[in-house]
């Protein structure tokens, strides 16, 4: 009876099984999948399924990320340039007046606000009777607020666009989509600064598709998308190199293809800050405004993200894109596509070394996808047995034809990092010798204190060229003037002279100087700029892992939210007084 019963079953789900085979090959539209994809129907499903997954995850990982002002150090630059230019901004104050090099990015806030200005011209359309849960999107029993839930969906689709056109164009999508995940995670916490800005994620997506249209050797195409992810942000045009160095194309079609691309994408940054009203240049490197100021605060980036590079610390550059980044520079280059690969990656981290914070870990996520593609291809070459001797789309080359050749390559290939790594430390050397003389800091605040009720005109004119370039002395004697325990050698304008001189000097990318000036703005009166100030300089500690800047920035900003300022304490008194 058994018997009889096992072998009915078994044979219907034979049948069953014979059933839908022969459905999914005689279906017209599973016939149409099979010509069409390039990869067969289940692992396109299957992969497009974990890309759906990832972005959900994403979406709602994104929800915290759109408060402000910011738990932990009250900054409100997320939201503020994701609405700056729609009806609905978060703030009308100029939350980013001291960032010139972002203004021209119009593309992203562009997309980020009309999405916004839809969603709330639908519920202000809206017949729905006003309640306490209006202004909120109702999920499952949770209360989303709508901001939130624009904020997490620009990110989430974007997120999914680049999953999918890896799927289209690539052997091994799902390794690759598991670590850019994977590569997206440590920008959720605090020592990476938790920035999410709205023309990140679309530029890691352009920048990915064009050296995916690369390998497709698809040039018209590949112009496009680099045209149009310059527009997002400045870093795209990278991928020209592309155009420039490929070997697909003849020397004539590759500079035609170049110069268009490059006087395309000035031409229409120029628009767009023509439509918006930006008076800026079209690449603000550094923030500059001159030769002079583009030099020095080149200079001093350089120096500082060099000296990061060769600290211990937990926002390392070495964590980016979960290792992926130092990964991709380990692998040396087998092929001339490697080449024209690697020297686009060396030119870009050459750029954010230049004119960027390398700990700031958004602004590594255009090669995130493109490290962990030459990740999966040496895997395929050299541990076949992990994902396959295939991964990719067809067109890299897996192996040399000889071992002189790999010796060549390789050699060559180590010799470059060895002299990038060289240049390194004479940049770091130098800097360190040039720092300046502590006496020249140590002896200004002696000469300022003498008489602190001096016209600051008068004071500032009797500073010396040297004095007056000093960093270190610019910011003590501002604290000095802003934060004296004695009144009388206290000078509110005196100090946000002195401090917005030196923060201008830095870029506003030094936590003590700008926490300095916040402090001048309290002692002068002018509270709305502390507490804004203020904020910058917890984003910078909490950005740079400054931990103990970060907790002092924080107790000043509710200090000035109170409207007092700071003072020192007397040296015989133990506590800091407000006023």
């Amino acid at each position: 009876m058994l018997e009889l019963l096992q072998v009915k079953v078994t044979g219907i789900a034979g049948s069953f099984y014979d059933f839908g085979s022969s459905l999914f090959k005689s279906g017209s539209f599973f016939s149409w999948l099979r010509r069409h994809l390039p990869k067969p129907p289940a692992l396109f499903g299957a992969e497009l399924f974990v890309a759906v997954s990832l972005a959900v995850c994403y979406f709602f990982l994104m929800f915290p990320q759109s408060a402000a002002p910011r738990s932990i150090d009250g900054n409100e630059m997320n939201p503020y340039l994701f609405t700056y230019l729609s009806s609905h901004p978060y703030s009308q104050k100029d939350v980013a007046a001291g960032f010139t090099s972002w203004k021209p990015r119009l593309a992203g806030p562009m997309i980020s606000s009309w999405e916004y200005d839809q969603v709330f011209k639908y519920h202000n359309n809206s017949s729905t009777p006003k309640t306490p849960d209006s202004g909120y999107f109702i999920f499952g029993g949770y209360r989303i607020n709508i901001n939130a839930l624009i904020f997490s969906s620009y990110h989430a689709i974007w997120l999914f666009l680049l999953f999918l056109i890896l799927i289209l164009h690539r052997k091994d999508a799902l390794f690759i989509m598991l670590g850019v995940f994977c590569g997206l995670m440590f920008n959720l916490m605090i020592p990476s600064g938790q920035w999410f800005y709205p023309w990140d994620m679309p530029t890691m997506l352009f920048f990915t598709w064009a050296c995916l249209l690369y390998d497709k050797r698809q040039l018209f195409p590949l112009i496009v998308v680099v045209w149009l992810g310059s527009l997002f942000k400045e870093t795209t045009l990278c991928c020209a190199l592309l155009i420039l160095l490929g070997e697909h194309w003849t020397l004539k079609k590759r500079i035609a293809g170049f110069a268009t691309v490059v006087i395309a994408s000035l031409l229409a940054r120029k628009l767009l800050m023509a439509i918006y009203g930006v008076k800026t240049v079209v690449l603000a490197l550094n923030d500059s405004g001159n030769i002079h100021e583009l030099i020095f605060k080149t200079w001093s980036l350089l120096v500082g993200n060099i000296q990061q590079l060769f600290s211990l610390n937990l926002n390392h550059v070495l964590f980016t894109n979960a290792g992926a980044l130092f990964l991709m520079m380990m692998i040396p280059w087998r092929s001339r596509r490697d080449v024209v690969f690697k020297i686009l990656a060396m030119v870009f981290i050459i750029g954010q070394f230049l004119y960027g914070h390398i700990t700031e870990f958004r602004i590594w996520y255009e090669i995130l996808p493109l490290g962990w593609i030459v990740i999966s291809e040496a895997l395929s070459i050299n541990f076949p047995m992990v994902l396959g001797s295939e991964a990719g789309g067809g067109t890299f080359q897996p192996s040399l034809v000889s071992n002189q050749t790999t010796r060549i390559m390789k050699g060559s290939y180590w010799l470059t990092m060895s002299v990038l790594l060289c240049l390194a430390i004479g940049v770091l050397v130098i800097g360190n010798l040039m720092e300046p003389a502590p006496e020249i800091a140590s002896s200004i605040p002696q000469t300022a204190t003498e008489n602190a009720s001096v016209s600051y005109d008068s004071f500032l004119r009797g500073l010396s060229k040297e004095q007056m370039e000093n960093i270190t002395a610019l910011n003590l004697l501002s604290w000095t003037f802003a934060t004296s325990p004695d009144a009388t050698n206290r000078n509110g304008a005196l100090a946000v002279e002195l401090g917005e001189r030196a923060c201008k000097e830095t870029d506003y990318k030094m936590t003590v100087v700008v926490g300095t000036l916040a402090a001048a703005y309290a002692e002068a009166g002018r509270f709305d700029d502390a507490i804004s100030t203020g904020q910058k300089a917890c984003a910078l500690a909490s950005e740079l892992g400054e931990t103990n800047l970060l907790s002092k920035n924080r107790e000043l900003v509710t200090l000035y939210q109170a409207h007092k300022a700071y003072h020192e304490s007397p040296p015989n008194s133990d506590a800091s007084q407000p006023h």
